[in-house]
């Protein structure tokens, strides 16, 4: 399997769970690259809102990660996340970074992935599912939602994708 395959069979699993569901990709991890969904509503307990308000309508990962954080600012009240699927050999944890942050600064977004790292075996990389989860409160800002907030298994299993990718 190459990575090419890697990044359509997310695509496609992602799609299958909703097919509102809007997909960033970006390059730069090492050796890999990331599928970000786009930021969705959801309740208290990870289930996502009704069509049509489970998709922000502000906020598409397509603008970029931070665009999509700050796309959140204009939004209600309430709970919303994003998923990002982090496919890479080399994971290196930066010590100086909040765990509840994506260093996605640092990398570029591609509308496909570069044809030579589609074309590379997936060997032994590994795909990481990465939830962020965020809350804004009447009058306040967004921020990370930590208190209260459903486990990442959980997020998966009700965002659709889950099920969708064997969880």
């Amino acid at each position: 399997m190459t990575l090419g395959e890697v990044a359509e069979a997310l695509r496609t699993r992602i799609q299958a769970a909703d097919p509102d569901f809007e997909i960033g990709l970006f390059a730069g991890p090492p050796d890999g690259f990331v599928l970000l969904t786009r930021m969705e509503r959801i309740t208290d307990d990870g289930a996502p809102f009704p069509a049509p308000n489970r998709f922000t309508v502000r906020g598409n990962p397509s603008a970029g990660f931070w665009d999509a954080i700050r796309g959140l600012m204009a939004e209600r009240p309430g709970h919303f996340r994003a998923i990002a699927f982090v496919v890479t050999g080399q994971i290196a944890i930066d010590p100086t970074r909040s765990p509840l942050s994506i260093p996605l600064d640092r990398i570029g977004e591609a509308s496909a992935l570069p044809a030579a790292l589609a074309r590379l075996p997936f060997g032994t990389r590994k795909v990481f599912a990465l939830v962020y989860a965020f809350e804004r409160r009447a009058g306040k800002s967004q921020q990370p939602w930590t208190d209260g907030a459903p486990s990442a298994l959980v997020h998966l299993r009700r965002s659709g994708i889950g099920g969708r990718i064997g969880l």
